[in-house]
């Protein structure tokens, strides 16, 4: 019996793209793309004094969140229910992860 679903295409993905020596590199580049937009929207929303995500942002911070798993980090750590300030300190604590990951410097 075959396993269907968003788990399991990932999983087959994952699989596909280990035999790839570079996959690691650009699933951890497309996390750091994932990871700056989500940056960009939260200064924003620190520069209206905001102190609530909005649903847009809860669900950038999810797909930041499997990026980021499919990168390599295990349990990134993005709280969506502290408010912008502390999701930042999160994305930017994940950034350094994957900065390390790509052999860039912070």
């Amino acid at each position: 019996m075959a396993v269907i679903g968003a788990l399991a295409r990932a999983n087959a993905e994952i699989r596909r793209q280990g035999s790839d020596p570079d996959a690691g590199q650009q699933r951890a580049r497309r996390a750091l793309r994932l990871a700056d937009e989500l940056l960009d929207q939260l200064e924003l929303l620190m520069l209206r004094d905001e102190v609530e995500l909005s649903h847009g942002d809860v669900e950038s911070a999810d797909r930041l969140r499997r990026a980021v798993i499919g990168a390599g980090v295990r349990r990134p750590r993005l709280r969506t229910e502290g408010g912008p300030l502390a999701l930042m300190d999160d994305v930017y604590e994940i950034e350094g992860h994957l900065f390390h990951q790509v052999g860039r410097k912070t």
